[in-house]
């Protein structure tokens, strides 16, 4: 949530002069913003998702992801959950519904 300490954005991957940023609002990266447009506008058809909380936000951008009709893979090592039950439910859920193809 903007404007909260989950938002705060490491300086590993602090954006640099010329990236572009998509401001997300709620539970899915997609919901409205602009980040569909932006994945068009760069001929992007395979997104990697990462981040927390993989029940929750990275599960339904994965879905809102994939109903768009990108390519969805998930960096399992660079996603969590609340908790161990919840984050695996949710990858579980990716593997079976959406399908990603494995990583290379």
């Amino acid at each position: 949530v903007q404007g909260t300490k989950g938002a705060e954005v490491v300086d590993d991957i602090m954006p640099k002069k010329g990236d572009t940023i998509v401001y997300k609002k709620t539970y899915s990266g997609f919901f409205e913003t602009e980040l569909d447009d932006v994945l068009k506008k760069f001929g992007i058809d395979e997104v990697i998702i990462t981040g927390v909380v993989t029940n929750i936000c990275v599960l339904y951008t994965a879905a809102d992801a994939y109903m768009r009709g990108y390519e969805v893979n998930i960096l399992e090592d660079c996603v969590a959950g609340l908790n161990d039950e919840d984050h695996r439910f949710a990858l579980r859920q990716i593997k079976e519904v959406l399908k990603p193809r494995p990583r290379k």
